[in-house]
């Protein structure tokens, strides 16, 4: 009777224990109550909490809240595009507001670039005229492009940088190393893509290198072609001629 009372408690105690065993591992598979502190969990549901956030943050999903957003937009669009525009073609519409903006664009950078050439030869003549008072027809004939060709007054037709700069040497040494150049641009046109026509007004004085005497002032006008040579502008034709109103037979013979 004794032996059969013990084994009874002892399965009762075995089937107690086992109770206890399924209840404490029942613990670990509790759903996580919104809000708790509890961590991440168990794995599964720590699985399901990271794909919910995947979700959240997918851009490419379809929201509501996208969907609003895209309805206010097009909504802005009808606003600003005429009503003559929206069965218009987007690329069509596009280039009928876009082309006027692109030649206004081009034109203005065909101005500026109109505007950097004049100052590019307003700075080569001023230097022509600098060079002009050293009296070096080497350095003057630096000027002229090899096909040049020169007429002053009712001299002969010069052709080629070498000849005139022969010219300029001769006409150097027969007049007073005192005797300076001053040149006004009276216009400037572009002919084309580094071609030009300037229309210039001379002026000769000065001293006289050894008496300081005044010498006479002598005018003329002149014509240059200039073209632009590997970056640089070059006269490719010079003519010079008497003043308006005056009449000099052979300008470049004084002495």
């Amino acid at each position: 009777m004794l032996l059969l009372r013990d084994r009874e408690r002892q399965s009762s105690s075995v089937a107690n224990h086992r109770r206890k065993s399924i209840d404490d591992n029942a613990l670990h598979f509790v759903p996580r109550r919104p809000g708790s502190d509890w961590g991440l969990g168990p794995p599964h549901l720590e699985r399901l909490e990271r794909q919910e956030l995947l979700k959240k943050n997918d851009h490419l999903s379809v929201t509501e809240k996208k969907k609003q957003t895209v309805a206010e937009i097009r909504q802005q669009l009808r606003r600003l595009i005429p009503p003559d525009d929206r069965y218009t073609p987007i690329r069509s519409r596009v280039m009928k507001h876009l082309l006027p903006l692109v030649s206004l664009l081009a034109i203005s950078g065909q101005i500026s670039a109109q505007e950097n050439e004049v100052d590019e030869l307003q700075d080569f003549v001023k230097q022509y005229e600098e060079t002009w008072q050293s009296h070096d027809a080497g350095l003057l004939g630096d000027f002229f492009a090899d096909d040049s060709d020169m007429i002053v007054g009712i001299q002969p037709r010069i052709v080629g940088r070498e000849a005139i700069a022969a010219w300029w040497n001769e006409y150097f040494s027969r007049i007073d190393s005192g005797r300076l150049l001053s040149v006004s641009i009276e216009s400037i046109r572009l002919l084309g893509p580094d071609i030009a026509l300037i229309n210039v007004a001379t002026t000769t004085g000065g001293t006289h290198s050894e008496t300081n005497e005044i010498l006479e002032s002598r005018k003329a006008r002149g014509t240059w072609v200039v073209t632009r040579e590997g970056g640089e502008w070059k006269i490719s034709a010079l003519r010079a001629h008497s003043p308006v109103g005056e009449l000099r037979e052979a300008p470049g013979t004084d002495k």
